[in-house]
């Protein structure tokens, strides 16, 4: 434990909403960053949701009860959502980014709560488990290892494009049983495989943000031609997948 006035200089610098701290212990200088954290009640200003969960022509009336329940946690005071400060990320794939100390520093707001709520999806067990069911649970872990294994060229995806289209397919798509693993894991990549073409992948709750815009265009026909590749090959040969992870 170090305390107080065993440190022998504490420098002091804002980039709001974050704050610096450079503590010179010794020989050794340590860097501290606090974030502000703020959970906040209701929904964010603009923040949609959607009417049914899932939501297709063929779902049941339990859809429409589930986000009811969903909308009264919102209106009774549930915390939902963060607005956090976070430090500005240049689009990928453009110019050489600046210095990270010349970056901005920005509120942000996270929906990581909501996401995971809705991700649980109903559940026929009434003790309501919290944690997010096995196939979409499974689904997430394949696609965020397939990004990370350098040789398929998709390193320029990030944890929000992946969550936001599993977001999409469980808003599409009521059967998430295990037996339906590989069909919903080749339909994400499928709908991947679409967004990309169009240069577009809509935010779930505030539909009129593209998720893509930060990749440039470059980027997205190179991630576009791997994904249509990629896809193809699975669904010819499902087996293959195993090519496809880092293990």
């Amino acid at each position: 434990m170090i305390y107080g006035d065993e440190l022998e200089m504490v420098s002091i610098s804002t980039s709001s909403p974050l704050v610096n701290l450079k503590i010179k212990e010794g020989e050794r200088d340590v860097f501290v960053k606090i974030v502000p954290c703020l959970r906040c009640f209701g929904l964010p200003p603009g923040a949609r949701l959607p009417p049914k969960w899932p939501n297709h022509p063929y779902a049941k009336g339990k859809s429409k009860t589930y986000m009811k329940s969903i909308l009264a946690e919102v209106s009774g005071g549930a915390s939902m959502w963060v607005f956090e400060g976070r430090q500005y990320v240049p689009p990928q794939g453009g110019l050489k980014p600046p210095p990270a100390e010349l970056l901005p520093q920005l509120w942000s707001i996270s929906m990581d709560i909501l996401e995971g709520r809705l991700l649980k999806g109903t559940e026929p067990d009434p003790t309501q488990r919290t944690e997010v069911p096995p196939c979409r649970h499974l689904i997430y872990q394949l696609l965020c290892a397939m990004i990370e294994k350098q040789d398929n060229g998709l390193k320029n995806l990030t944890s929000r494009h992946l969550r936001t289209l599993l977001l999409w397919e469980c808003n599409r798509h009521g059967d998430w049983s295990c037996d339906e693993a590989g069909v919903r894991f080749l339909g994400i990549l499928q709908r991947l495989k679409e967004n990309l073409k169009l240069n577009t992948l809509q935010d779930f709750f505030y539909t009129d943000l593209n998720t893509l815009s930060d990749l440039s265009v470059p980027v997205r026909r190179t991630l576009h031609y791997r994904v249509k590749e990629i896809t193809a090959y699975i669904a010819r040969e499902p087996e293959s997948m195993i090519h496809f992870m880092p293990y």
